[in-house]
């Protein structure tokens, strides 16, 4: 129950969903035109379909459990690995 747990609050709370539904705007407030953030925001939900197209083949072959637990680490990973 709490890894379980654990992993929808990772899910639900990593920005992903926030970043998705405001690029435009946020896109438009670094000072790119109206033309070239609708572009960007365009290239940003293509990226993710091909994303989720390519992943859908490792989840069939090992599971959605590993596949996650594999992402996480290496969102860990590349979070840790910041000089300051």
């Amino acid at each position: 129950l709490f890894i379980g747990l654990s992993l929808v609050f990772a899910n639900q709370f990593s920005g992903v969903n926030a970043i998705s539904f405001y690029s435009k705007n946020l896109f438009l407030k670094i000072g790119l035109s109206d033309n070239v953030a609708n572009r960007v925001n365009t290239g940003l939900g293509g990226i993710n379909i091909l994303a989720g197209l390519i992943i859908a083949l490792p989840i069939k072959k090992i599971g959605v459990r590993y596949t996650y637990l594999a992402s996480l680490f290496f969102v860990i990973l590349s979070l840790g690995d910041r000089k300051s």
